[in-house]
């Protein structure tokens, strides 16, 4: 993704759909379909409305995770939110409470929004092929090409979270309510069919203007094709994206650091946000308690199971275990990789000018989970730092307007890696080279395997580590079959630190009040909506769900 130069009004209209709500400007309820077709202004104004799906599904996105602007990944190990009441103890019911997910109430699902989309996407494909003048065919595809893009990202996403859903190709299929849901499979081609054909048609392999190019098409049907199991066709679609010529950046943090107008040499496509009328509110979500003690009442902490999954700079694990209980933590805080630091706050650690205080009582503080409903502190003893803005001082308001990384280059690499595992001519060498290329990123030493068993572990754990926080690893553990061993009948930890007359002393102590954690063999598909249901007498509740 490129400076926004001209596209400063389109992308203004997409970002005012986010999380600081100012105005609804999708051109499509704007314009007549005559007057859409009019001109290419016209057109292009259209085109830009459905930007917004790549804003508010992302991770600073009003419509990530329900309306709260959740992380799946706090509903793995990574993160633990503090509350554990309703509204702001999402996670935390999902995780304990059995019945938080139902096919009347699923904050997870995004069926509704997703399909008035698609409706808008197909109106869109339908009057460009039937009403529109102006363009030449060539013209036509490529237009066809960005907004078939979003509707494989809608499918993506739509699948990803039901595995069967009602595929509408066109306007066509609207014409009356009655539509059943088509097998997973079907489903997955439809999505590769969207996103090969925006590759293929798509104008450039990177643009200069902030739109979808080749490379932003080819890396989502890479992630795309891994939770189909179409492992050669993800395979292809990562070469296409290297040979566009992408590289990592040798600065992790700085990734995650970018505004409007700048970005890192890794990152492929982005959703910037222009002022503090487009803005959105991760950090009030996710800041220290310190840097506003009002900013926030959920407060995703990073845990310590997180943590201790962190290599130290020269390779190897710290053993928390084994550490006397006055040991001094700064020490082994500074000793881990530089992703640790790039992604977590721990008590010690510099933010803006000032030392994080995660001790009991400190100015950042620490609760122990269920002891207070909305303690609006850390649970865990650590904070995020990924993806926050260390230089935004206006917390309350909201006014944050670091861009949102969507797809970047390691996570090509990653998928990559995977799928040369499984394809029809699998290379574990080949496979192994992307995880050390990530890791070399970082300076750490190179890790090797003897079979496709031992290399996927190592993808597994350098995919929890470079994409923490993301919110990748939540479906990454579903897609793998590993989720209900992962998640259920378990519990996560935090560190409680004390400070003392002569220093510190610690102990790991449950974030989760003592309480397994739950993951029913259905959680793997959501349900289907009891509305569809009712509204739609040819579909099926999925049966896991009857």
């Amino acid at each position: 993704m490129k400076t926004i130069k001209k596209l400063t009004i389109g992308l203004a209209a997409l970002l005012g759909l986010g999380a600081c709500n100012v105005m609804d400007l999708t051109p499509t309820d704007r314009y007549s379909d005559a007057t859409i077709w009019a001109n290419k202004n016209n057109i292009e104004s259209t085109i830009l409305g459905f930007y917004s799906t790549a804003e508010v599904y992302g991770e600073f996105g009003s419509r990530c995770f329900g309306t709260k602007g959740f992380s799946t990944d706090g509903l793995t190990w990574m993160l633990k939110y503090s509350s554990d009441v309703a509204g702001y103890g999402t996670p935390n019911l999902i995780l304990f409470i059995e019945n938080q997910i139902t096919p009347s109430s699923n904050v997870l699902s995004y069926w509704s929004d997703c399909y008035v989309r698609i409706r808008k996407i197909n109106e869109f494909l339908d009057g460009i092929d039937n009403s529109c003048k102006i363009l030449t065919e060539e013209e036509k595809d490529a237009y066809k090409a960005e907004v078939r893009f979003f509707r494989g990202y809608l499918y993506y996403m739509l699948t990803r979270a039901h595995k069967q859903v009602i595929i509408y190709d066109g306007l066509g299929d609207w014409q009356n309510s009655a539509k059943a849901t088509s097998s997973e499979a079907e489903c997955w081609n439809f999505v590769k069919e969207d996103l090969q054909f925006a590759y293929e048609h798509l104008t450039a392999d990177k643009r200069t203007d902030g739109r979808v190019d080749k490379a932003t098409a080819a890396a989502l049907l890479s992630r795309a094709m891994l939770y189909a199991k179409d492992y050669d066709a993800a395979k292809e679609a990562c070469e296409n994206v290297i040979k566009i010529g992408y590289s990592l950046d040798p600065d992790y943090a700085n990734i995650f650091k970018q505004k409007a107008g700048k970005r890192s040499v890794e990152t492929i496509f982005q959703v910037d946000y222009l002022n503090e009328n487009y803005c959105h509110s991760y950090d009030s979500i996710n800041c220290p308690s310190g840097d506003d003690a009002n900013a926030q009442a959920w407060c995703p902490a990073p845990t310590q199971e997180m943590v201790s999954h962190y290599e130290k700079k020269d390779g190897g694990y710290v053993d928390w275990q084994s550490l006397p209980a006055d040991t001094d933590l700064t020490a082994v805080y500074e000793s881990l990789e530089p992703r640790f630091h790039a992604s977590v706050l721990y008590n010690g650690a510099s933010w803006k000018g000032r030392k994080i205080e995660t001790f009991v009582g400190g100015k950042d503080g620490y609760a122990t989970y269920g002891a207070t409903g909305v303690p609006k502190t850390t649970v865990t003893g650590y904070y995020m730092r990924k993806m926050l803005d260390e230089t935004n001082t206006a917390i309350t308001t909201s006014k944050s307007t670091q861009s949102y990384v969507m797809i970047r280059y390691a996570e090509v690499l990653l998928n990559y890696a995977e799928a040369l595992l499984y394809c029809k001519t699998p290379n574990v060498k080949l496979a192994m080279d992307q995880v050390n290329a990530i890791r070399a990123r970082v300076n750490l030493p190179e890790v090797s395997a003897g079979n496709a068993a031992q290399a996927m572990e190592h993808i597994k754990h350098e995919r929890e580590i470079e994409l923490a926080f993301e919110g990748f690893h939540y479906w990454d553990l579903k897609r793998w079959g590993d989720a209900q061993s992962k998640l259920a009948s378990v519990q996560f930890h935090g560190i409680k630190i004390n400070k003392t007359a002569t220093g510190t002393t610690f102990e790991l102590e449950s974030c989760d009040a003592g309480q397994n954690r739950i993951f029913p063999q259905k959680y793997y598909s959501l349900p289907i909506p009891d509305s569809e249901i009712t509204n739609n007498p040819l579909c099926q509740q999925l049966d896991a769900w009857k």
